[in-house]
């Protein structure tokens, strides 16, 4: 929560909105390219630079998802779709030695939301930091 309240002040201070945030947090779910995209959305950066920067910077997701591929084979539907785009880092340290399916999908259902919960504090706070300013 504490990286993803630091997210959503720095995205404030570029003159974004919480809800802004919020969407990024949801949709792009990756700590370090939602910061390095605060900069690639204020430089007005392409969407072929910010496509290849994006792959660059989240390669290694590759290679937590190749370990994966036997654990998550037998769960189907959206949870699948689901599980994969929610491994990040933190979460992969919690599943990588479950066989527990439910508790997989839990476990990055809560670092999702924690991870939505502090972005979007965190474009409140800027926000209010800015109101203050002025």
């Amino acid at each position: 929560m504490v990286l993803g309240i630091g997210f959503g002040i720095m995205l404030s201070a570029k003159g974004y909105n919480a809800l802004w945030a919020l969407a990024m947090a949801v949709m792009i779910y990756s700590g370090t390219m939602q910061y390095v995209a605060i900069d690639l959305i204020s430089a007005h950066v392409s969407l072929g630079a910010t496509a290849l920067t994006s792959l660059m910077v989240s390669a290694r997701h590759l290679f937590y998802g190749l370990t994966m591929i036997e654990r998550y084979k037998d769960i189907h539907g959206l949870k699948k779709f689901y599980l994969i785009f929610a491994l990040t880092d933190e979460t992969y340290s919690l599943v990588c030695e479950s066989n527990d399916s439910e508790y997989c999908f839990y476990v990055s259902l809560l670092d999702h939301l924690y991870w939505i919960g502090g972005c979007v504090v965190g474009g409140l706070v800027g926000q209010a930091m800015a109101f203050f300013r002025k």
